[in-house]
């Protein structure tokens, strides 16, 4: 694979600060790992730009995008990819999760000989879409859609549709998760993990009411390929996707449809 426009998104020093206000080595872990990869890539002759997580759009043109961070800036990556391939770099693996990372400061430059040789293993990881009303929202989920009230002590009332199957709930909101999520917000809440490249979406009813003895048929599960996970709010909602950062609004009555997207992310892992 020939490399000859690389973009590395870079987290910002005070999001780095703000995550980790009791470790004075992180920032300096985080700017030296930056120095360590601009270093490697000018010696592999790869030209790259920096950008912040803050400063991303739609519409680079590149071979590569180089994440620079944990998986947080991996998940914002994603959002704005496209079909360009993704290589997660953990600049503080003591203390930062980089379950998306396949590099770091120390192996990054064998990583990108890997690349260019063709020796990393590409993975397409399916991805979920989302539509509020019929309208697609422009942002896939790479690892879940959390529903519910936009404050969590409130409960959440709305009707649930898997298939031909649906039913009225209250509850705290509902988990929705690709394989790639499934060890994330759903496996905390009782899900299973999947595999990474698995092409069912995973639902999951967080914290039932059980009201007068009502018991739930539809809890939890598994929706394969193009088949929709439906929720339509009796009271207006929220939905987080991939995170607290992007968060949508849906309406009393208006129908939240997720399903398998058909554009994979191609990441090296």
């Amino acid at each position: 694979m020939k490399l000859n426009r690389v973009l590395i998104i870079f987290k910002s020093l005070n999001d780095v600060i703000k995550t980790n206000p009791d470790d004075a080595d992180a920032p300096s872990d985080h700017e030296g790992t930056l120095t360590q990869i601009q270093d490697d890539l000018d010696e592999l002759g790869i030209p790259s730009r920096v950008i912040g997580r803050d400063n991303i759009k739609r519409g680079f043109k590149g071979d590569l995008l180089i994440t620079l961070g944990g998986d947080g800036t991996f998940l914002a990556a994603s959002h704005i990819a496209g079909d360009i391939p993704l290589l997660g770099v953990n600049s503080m693996p003591d203390h930062s999760v980089g379950f998306f990372c396949a590099s770091n400061a120390s192996n990054f430059k064998d990583a990108i000989l890997d690349i260019l040789k063709g020796r990393l293993k590409l993975r397409k990881l399916p991805r979920m879409e989302i539509s509020i009303d019929g309208k697609v929202l422009p942002c896939l989920a790479l690892n879940d859609v959390l529903f519910g009230r936009s404050s969590p002590a409130e409960m959440a009332r709305y009707e649930l549709r898997i298939g031909k199957r649906c039913e009225h709930q209250k509850s705290s909101g509902v988990w929705i998760s690709t394989g790639a999520g499934s060890t994330g917000g759903i496996h905390s809440s009782g899900g299973k993990p999947m595999n990474i490249e698995s092409k069912y979406l995973q639902y999951m009813v967080r914290e039932p009411y059980a009201h007068q003895a009502k018991v739930y048929s539809i809890l939890n599960g598994l929706v394969r390929g193009g088949q929709k996970i439906e929720i339509i709010p009796e009271r207006d909602a929220v939905i987080y996707v991939d995170g607290p950062n992007i968060v949508y609004t849906v309406r009393e009555g208006q129908k939240l449809s997720t399903r398998i997207s058909g554009k994979t992310l191609k990441v090296f892992l």
